[in-house]
């Protein structure tokens, strides 16, 4: 006795033809673009935007530059302040 194994199938390169887009450049236009909408920050949450901000820097420097070194255990405990503080 044996075991049945499937062969992968295999996919067509997407086009026109097979109801996709032309080129990359088409698909890029369709899925990506510019709102046109505008977000204003609300004054009074500036100290929470500064806080945020900070964590994020650290976040950005740990999983995006490759001399970092440190901790990151506060940072979701530091999360979770923030959060409860705004309820």
């Amino acid at each position: 006795a044996g075991f049945v194994v499937e062969k992968p199938r295999r996919h067509k390169e997407a086009g026109k033809d097979e109801g996709g887009f032309a080129n990359v450049g088409e698909a890029q236009d369709a899925v990506c673009g510019i709102r046109e909408e505008v977000y204003e920050p609300i004054p009074e949450n500036q100290a929470v935007y500064t806080e945020m901000y900070e964590l994020y820097r650290e976040l950005h420097d740990a999983f995006g530059t490759s001399g970092w070194s440190g901790k990151l255990d506060h940072v979701m405990k530091s999360l979770i302040v923030i959060r409860e503080r705004q309820r």
